[in-house]
């Protein structure tokens, strides 16, 4: 038997509201990426020892990642909401339970919290991960140039306009596509945390679903957990799917996981 129809219906409403929510996820990720390597540009623009240039990457702050993360996981909130009126729905399909609307801005408020606090906790090595990928590049690209120069017997200022060029570079060629890395793996984690909490919140007995997005790519672990919750009529709240996880991005599973994954929690009330 199939995730069952409505929770399907469901599910494409939510995904074009994610969408929306990850188109401006990608610009903000971006500034926030441009910020950093601008960062490590005014450093070096100030440095006249090319024995540190490398030093100065560890410079390069986290808070404008932090910054980004805590505005963007924030957006999240109304899908929390989305989760709690389909499954006060389900409940009402139930026992006639009635939908209270105007408790909508107090949940949201509530749902923004948990969202936020999440990057104090596990989320918080999504800003840690991002800036360090950042001074990694960079390091690569300082190495690779220092180690040119040298042969080439090139001067202190030819060797930063040269980094800085690179830099440039490397940010227009790879930054959008890292940007949009970034936002999809983020959204997946934060859409689902919410999606999770909100549903919880209710105090509903539910079973929940992994639901793909059966696009190109799909992680044969994912399929698995998908056909898992089908085979099983859906998990219990606190069981953790084949492949470790609480439900798609959960922020404590492997990089190998939750990057880029575009998969649902669904949940059935009972």
């Amino acid at each position: 038997m199939p995730i069952p129809k409505h929770l399907k219906q469901f599910e494409r409403i939510l995904i074009r509201e994610r969408n929306k929510l990850e188109i401006k996820g990608v610009r903000m990720a971006h500034a926030a990426l441009v910020k950093q390597y601008q960062s490590f540009a005014q450093k070096l623009a100030l440095s006249f020892n090319k024995d540190e240039f490398e030093a100065l990457t560890e410079t390069i702050r986290a808070d404008e990642i932090e910054k980004f993360l805590n505005k963007y996981y924030g957006m999240f909130a109304p899908i929390g909401l989305m989760y709690r009126k389909n499954a006060i729905s389900q409940k009402s399909a139930i026992t006639g339970m009635k939908y209270k609307q105007a408790e909508d801005d107090e949940y949201l408020a509530i749902f923004q919290q948990y969202l936020q606090s999440r990057l104090s906790g596990e989320a918080g090595k999504s800003i840690r991960t991002i800036t360090s990928t950042s001074q990694d590049k960079i390091k690569g690209i300082i190495r690779e140039i220092l180690s040119d120069a040298e042969l080439q017997g090139e001067g202190i200022e030819v060797i930063k306009r040269r980094i800085m060029k690179s830099v440039g570079q490397n940010l227009r060629g790879n930054g959008w596509a890292r940007s949009r890395a970034i936002a999809q793996t983020e959204m997946i984690k934060a859409s689902n945390q919410a999606a999770q909490y909100a549903v919880d919140s209710t105090g509903f007995e539910y079973r929940k679903y992994w639901s793909t997005s059966h696009l190109e790519g799909i992680r044969p672990t994912h399929s698995d957990a998908e056909l898992e919750s089908i085979e099983k009529n859906g998990l219990r709240r606190d069981e953790r799917f084949g492949n470790g996880l609480l439900f798609p991005g959960d922020p404590a599973g492997t990089a190998a996981e939750v990057i880029n994954c575009r998969c649902s929690v669904l949940h059935e009330i009972v």
